[in-house]
C-alpha cells in the first residue's frame, strides 16, 4: 500500500477527531470538521470540472482555507500551485499560464491582481473567492465546504505530481 499525501488529515480526523485543527480569528475547527469540508471542496472542484492532473492556483495569505485546501486539491485528485502573493500580475500570469493551473483560489487582499489577469481568468475553469464575502461573479469557497457532496479521496501520492513550487 503507498502513501497517499491526505494520510495525516485522515489519521488526525481518526484519532483526535473533536480536537481543535485550526483557529482562524473567530473561527475554531476540529480535525473531523476539516476531514469533512476537505471532502466537500474537493467535491466541489470536481463538479466544477478539475480533472485528475489539473493544476489549481492559490492566490491569498494564509489561513485556515488554505490550510484546509492543501488536503482537498490532492483530494480533488489536482496538484497545488501556491502563487507568491508580493508578485507582480505580469509574474502571476506568467505563473499561471506556464504551470498549466485550470482553477484558481483568491482571498479578498489579491482582488485587485485578479481583474488586472483579464482573459486569463476567462480560461479559468472556476474562480473561487477565500472571502467570507465574496466578489458577485466568484464562487464562494463556503459554500462548497458546506453545500458540496463529499468526494471520495482520490488518493494522489507516490509518483503523482503533490504541485508545482
Amino acid at each position: 500500500m503507498r502513501a497517499h499525501l491526505t494520510q495525516p488529515l485522515k489519521r488526525a480526523a481518526l484519532v483526535k477527531r473533536h480536537n481543535i485543527a485550526t483557529i482562524d480569528g473567530d473561527r475554531k475547527r476540529s480535525w473531523g470538521e476539516v476531514r469533512e469540508r476537505v471532502a466537500r471542496v474537493a467535491g466541489g472542484m470536481r463538479r466544477l470540472g478539475l480533472e485528475t492532473g489539473d493544476r489549481v492556483a492559490i492566490l491569498a495569505m494564509s489561513s485556515d482555507r488554505y490550510f484546509e485546501l492543501h488536503f482537498a486539491i490532492p483530494w480533488a485528485g489536482g496538484a497545488i500551485v501556491p502563487v507568491n502573493t508580493r508578485l507582480s500580475a505580469e509574474e502571476i500570469a506568467y505563473i499561471l499560464r506556464d504551470s498549466g493551473a485550470s482553477m484558481i483560489f483568491v482571498d479578498e487582499t489579491q482582488r485587485h491582481v485578479v481583474s488586472a489577469l483579464g482573459e486569463l481568468m476567462a480560461d479559468m475553469k472556476a474562480v473561487i473567492s477565500l472571502d467570507d464575502q465574496p466578489a458577485d461573479d466568484w464562487i464562494s469557497y463556503e459554500g462548497l465546504a458546506t453545500n458540496e457532496e463529499p468526494e471520495e479521496d482520490h488518493l494522489r501520492g507516490g509518483s503523482d505530481m503533490a504541485g508545482i513550487f
